[in-house]
């Protein structure tokens, strides 16, 4: 297997447009990251997302259309005028020479240490993963690593049966954020459409296999880089008052719109950011607008079930109940905000966070 190490500014400009997307749509405030301006001597926490000063506002409908882009998909299905506006942007605005330096490993001494210790280890790595996951074996042809500036310490295509995977890798991350975005690739599609489960549980079973598998002990004697703990932990700490109030600003100097009470209700219309939800079915629509009048309070399954099962009571089920759910979170980001807003409360029901 072939891993490919590329560097361009189209794909530090589609990093950039990933980042905002996941700022616009609320995934990075909703799940504790704090975004910071990107500084190039600034070391970055696992919790901390690295994010350039530009003048977004040169870009007509920058946010919302970012918010659009569906990030599932790897590598991006970018408008070609948004990407090349955002590329202008970045050659206009970012130092010459940093752009230089992530895009030349003879010159960028990290990049090209990670990229030795990972060509070194790399198949008995994967030969391990397929271990503790025996039914993925074989299952990725290829890795392509796109080394970035900006963004969290990684982010990944998730990996359906069997393909390629991509990467982006954040300046400072070593081989353990490779392997974080390899087993996060391969078990979230079924942790997401097996389990109903959502973001936070996808990170639990990763990083527990980050910390106590065998794979666990192969990380620690090859990567001198790795720092514990890992994503849940550093996300669920409680953030310094100083980094979120310069992160408030940092979103306001670049004009990101607030996120504070994304939804609402007007004479029994369901608004998000102040917009009607769109492609709703009548029993989705339903389902939220009660998640909404609840929130934050627990709306349980019952509460659900009386809505999809009103005319057929002993067909209730909670397989139906989470498949319901599910499709509403997928609904949600085709209107441009997080799934991860309507979270389970295992064993009561679900919470509309606002």
């Amino acid at each position: 297997m072939k891993t490919v190490w590329e560097y361009s500014l189209e794909s530090e400009a589609a990093r950039l447009i990933h980042c905002a997307q996941a700022i616009e749509s609320g995934f990075f405030k909703l799940n504790n990251f704090i975004v910071l301006p990107y500084e190039p001597k600034r070391k970055y926490d696992e919790n901390e997302v690295s994010f350039p000063a530009l003048r977004y506002v040169k870009i007509p409908r920058f946010w919302g259309r970012c918010q659009r882009i569906d990030t599932k998909i790897v590598p991006l299905q970018i408008p070609k005028d948004l990407l090349d506006q955002t590329l202008e942007l970045l050659k206009e605005n970012i130092q010459p020479r940093v752009l230089e330096i992530l895009s030349n490993s003879a010159e960028n001494k990290f990049f090209q240490n990670v990229q030795k210790l990972w060509s070194k280890y790399q198949n008995k790595i994967i030969e391990e993963i397929y271990k503790l996951i025996p039914g993925k074996r074989g299952c990725i042809t290829g890795i392509t690593i796109w080394p970035t500036a900006f963004g969290t310490n990684c982010s990944f295509s998730l990996l359906k049966g069997r393909g390629p995977i991509y990467i982006w890798l954040r300046e400072g991350s070593g081989i353990t954020s490779i392997v974080e975005a390899i087993l996060s690739a391969i078990t979230r599609p079924d942790v997401y459409e097996k389990l109903e489960g959502i973001w936070q549980e996808s990170e639990i079973i990763v990083d527990w296999l980050l910390t106590y598998s065998n794979l666990a002990g192969l990380l620690r004697r090859i990567d001198t880089s790795r720092e514990e703990p890992f994503t849940i932990q550093k996300t669920r700490q409680k953030q310094e008052g100083t980094l979120l109030k310069e992160s408030q600003a940092f979103l306001r100097k670049i004009g990101v719109p607030a996120t504070e009470h994304v939804f609402s209700l007007k004479n029994g219309s369901i608004l998000i950011r102040r917009s009607p939800a769109e492609n709703l079915t009548p029993r989705e629509e339903e389902i939220l607008r009660l998640l909404v009048s609840k929130s934050p309070g627990v709306v349980t399954t019952d509460q659900i079930g009386d809505i999809l099962f009103a005319e057929d009571e002993d067909a209730f089920s909670l397989f139906a109940i989470a498949k319901a759910v599910e499709r509403l979170r997928n609904k949600l980001e085709v209107n441009g905000v997080s799934g991860s807003f309507i979270q389970t409360q295992r064993g009561k029901g679900f919470i509309l966070v606002n």
